[in-house]
């Protein structure tokens, strides 16, 4: 009850009920209104197959779910834990940190938050916080609960029969609760049937007696197909699943699988922590694992998974086509397992798909990868480029996964579009050389395969890196080569795109008559397509572009248009950009008033977008205009404001401390 932070570990071996008690504890905590909400991850400790989670993979994730927008969360451990600690401090909150691997890992997210309460789950002893040790139970106890569990069942001939199950179980919980869902589901036998046949059962055993034995006489209870199923379950790598994967598992329809599923869970033999998802616990993963290998040939196994993947590839692809249809790309899945394909009716029921099975989708591209198998990971890869597009750690895995598929199996275009997604991933995090090196490196590929339409994917996304190396010669370069290309091709769509890139990089190095000239190409040929979007872009950096020679009245109109265009679509990055470009207008027609408002409007969209790179910049000049307005109170807290955004540059921070500097002298 204490309102300081707290951390209580609950150690004990595995099946010993060390998860149920947590969660128990925290439905206590939360009815007692201790905390006010929950955050629960399973960091994979002691999982058979999959690697221990990655702390700082677990505090991006914890962040987001506590509203913290992808682009305002840093990529350094510190700094996600100093963000992270901040966020805590604000509600009182329970954090459940399940099958810990040891000290290291929970290190970065244990703080003493006041009115915080941590629980760890873990099979190892922690040092430095308060335990609570669980044991197995005494046969007194283990007696207790199966003699309450099982009451209407007769005993049959022996009386002894309820001392020899809890006997067989060793007193742990897991064991137990499997025991007593198998004497439920069998109607007919007496307790003594059940003791005898766990008896006969005690002979071969892979894991610990008690857990074997309870297991092997749950999963002979059941009938052929769903023996079939929790066999290939073990075989799913990620930590849970829906009744769509399920099925494509086993080759059979949703509504059957979701069927089966809900048994199992009757049965103790999965559960389901919310509607529609379904866990197999660690043992018994390792117990259907075994059954697999000795009861399904390698070729059943292959196929089993390979159904599988394509599933979750074919998805996919179909849920970021919806979220991002003007970035579609044709996959190179197979049509299998499109029986299991899951519904996806609109945008939205898409992006709530891939929040949902993003861990899964990032397991299924490490297994892809591991089999070396290079079309499914690389699937994945394309599938997944845009919509990963703020999550650079998770995008720099899933990348790299299908650029060593791919070049292991062979896959020259498969590994270009796979550096594609490596080079924006890093450029991303900032890390230019490192992303312009990928996308070199994807350049090459694409054109050793003779994919001209790739080549110019890579050149446009190359010249993009550069212009932010502050290399916009180049990136020029780059970016012609890349819209001759696209017209070769006949690809308007790319090449509207690529015409606006060189526009704005023409517009960065100064060359503003020939970026006009391009940008007015380029609105003509978004017009033709249709493209809403390539329009409010192109309006906006025309607009600029008309500013910065003189052409004021044209540059306003273009402008005002881009902000009702962004409005339209909902695009509120483009929005940002539009309402700058009005607020520099004015503040170089010297109305320094006239601009504060289309800023203050930028600021709030930055901030509702997560748009951290641009709230900087509108903080900066939301200061500028402010004290050229004579309003210095505003000047400095926007100055200030602009130093406490993560991911500021030097430069940025430099222009923020002279700006506040500046607030101290008069204005003429």
């Amino acid at each position: 009850e204490s309102r300081q932070g707290v951390a209580v570990s609950i150690e004990g071996m595995g099946g010993v009920g060390k998860t149920v008690l947590a969660v128990h504890g925290g439905h206590q905590l939360l009815r007692r209104e201790r905390v006010t909400r929950v955050l629960y991850v399973n960091l994979r400790g002691f999982h058979p197959e999959q690697p221990s989670a990655d702390p700082s993979a677990v505090l991006d994730g914890f962040l987001r779910l506590l509203g913290t927008p992808g682009s305002q969360i840093p990529h350094e451990t510190a700094d996600l834990v100093a963000l992270y600690q901040r966020q805590l401090a604000t509600h009182p909150t329970l954090v459940v940190l399940d099958d810990v691997a040891g000290e290291d890992q929970i290190r970065p997210l244990v703080g003493a938050v006041p009115g915080g309460v941590t629980l760890i789950t873990t099979r190892r002893r922690l040092t430095g916080l308060n335990t609570l040790a669980l044991d197995v139970l005494t046969l007194d106890e283990a007696r207790e609960y199966l003699t309450d569990a099982i009451r209407p069942i007769p005993v049959g001939d022996d009386p002894s029969a309820v001392d020899r199950l809890a006997g067989r179980c060793g007193g742990l919980p897991l064991a137990l609760s499997l025991v007593e869902g198998h004497i439920r589901t069998t109607p007919g036998w007496t307790v003594t049937d059940h003791a005898d046949r766990l008896d006969e059962r005690h002979v071969a055993r892979r894991l610990e007696p008690a857990i074997d034995i309870a297991l092997g006489q749950s999963y002979q209870s059941l009938p052929l197909d769903r023996q079939r199923l929790l066999r290939l379950l073990a075989i799913h790598p990620g930590p849970d699943l829906d009744p769509y994967a399920a099925a494509a598992l086993v080759d059979v329809k949703p509504a059957t699988a979701e069927a089966m599923l809900e048994q199992l869970d009757r049965d103790h033999l999965v559960s389901s922590p919310e509607p529609g998802r379904y866990v197999t616990h660690d043992l018994i993963r390792a117990f259907a694992t075994g059954r697999s290998l000795d009861e399904d040939s390698a070729a059943e196994r292959r196929a089993a998974l390979t159904r599988l993947v394509d599933h979750y590839a074919a998805t996919a692809f179909a849920a970021a086509d919806l979220v991002y249809p003007a970035d579609a790309q044709p996959p190179r899945v197979s049509a299998s397992g499109a029986s299991s394909r899951v519904p996806l009716p609109d945008s939205q029921a898409a992006k709530l798909w891939l929040d949902t099975e993003r861990p899964v989708l990032l397991a299924v591209s490490t297994c892809a990868a591991a089999q070396d198998w290079s079309r499914p990971a690389v699937d994945l890869s394309v599938a997944l480029f845009r919509y990963l597009n703020d999550r650079p750690g998770d995008a720099i895995a899933l990348h790299g996964n299908a650029s060593v598929a791919a070049r292991k199996s062979g896959d020259t275009t498969g590994e270009a579009l796979a550096h594609l997604g490596l080079g924006a991933a890093h450029c991303t995090q900032g890390r230019y050389l490192v992303g312009a090196a990928a996308l070199r490196r994807a350049l090459n590929l694409f054109r050793s395969a003779g994919d001209e339409l790739g080549e110019a994917r890579a050149l446009t996304n190359l010249g993009g890196a550069l212009l932010w190396q502050g290399v916009p010669t180049e990136a020029i370069t780059y970016m012609s080569e890349a819209l001759a290309l696209f017209r070769q091709h006949g690809a308007d769509p790319h090449a509207a795109n690529a015409l606006t890139n060189l526009g704005y990089a023409e517009l960065t190095s100064g060359q503003h008559a020939t970026a006009i000239e391009h940008l007015n190409e380029a609105l003509t040929e978004h017009r033709k397509v249709g493209s809403l979007v390539g329009r409010a872009i192109t309006l906006t950096n025309l607009g600029i572009a008309e500013n910065s020679v003189g052409q004021s009245e044209s540059a306003a109109a273009h402008l005002e248009c881009a902000v009702t265009l962004s409005r339209q679509i909902g695009d509120r990055t483009v929005e940002v950009h539009a309402l700058e470009g009005l607020a520099r207008l004015n503040l170089g027609l010297g109305h320094p008033v006239d601009a504060i408002p289309p800023l203050r409007q930028a600021l709030e969209l930055c901030r509702q977008a997560g748009y951290r790179r641009g709230e900087v910049v509108i903080l900066l000049l939301l200061g500028e205009a402010a004290h050229k307005a004579g309003d210095i109170a505003t000047s400095s807290e926007s100055y200030r404001a602009s130093l406490a955004v993560i991911g500021a540059t030097p430069e940025q921070q430099a222009c923020a401390r002279a700006g506040l500097r500046s607030g101290d002298q008069p204005v003429r």
